[in-house]
């Protein structure tokens, strides 16, 4: 009947227009600025062991109440101190950015990763 043709119709579209590729498209788009360090201070004698560059990650995409989403994280034991909103160490008050600063920071990123993929969809 017409009902099985347009749910047909349907799963093949969703097996198309899938968003997980997009996720990690945007994720990998957004790594390279997280693990950017600010420029030692003059004279500096601690010697940077890039634990925090590397430390960034992200996880599978996952669903929620507003779609798919996908985690970006450090797991580093450090990491709260400099990264924090909230609880951001004195010593790295600005020079490191906050989460909320390197959300900010990626967001330009994260948008063309996403308008590339809106290209690729709109041209098959």
């Amino acid at each position: 009947t017409g009902d099985t043709a347009v749910l047909t119709k349907l799963r093949t579209l969703e097996r198309i227009i899938t968003t997980a590729p997009l996720l990690e498209d945007v994720a990998k788009a957004a790594l390279p600025t997280l693990r950017i360090y600010p420029p030692e201070l003059p004279n500096q004698q601690y010697v940077r062991t890039e634990d925090l560059k590397r430390g960034w990650q992200y996880g599978a995409p996952m669903a929620s109440a507003n779609g798919r989403v996908i985690q970006l994280f450090n797991p580093g034991d450090y990491a709260p101190p400099v990264y924090s909103d909230t609880s951001q160490a004195p010593i790295h008050q600005d020079r490191w950015k906050t989460r909320s600063e390197l959300r900010d920071q990626i967001r330009p990123d994260v948008v063309a990763a996403f308008e590339a993929w809106v290209k690729g969809v709109l041209s098959r």
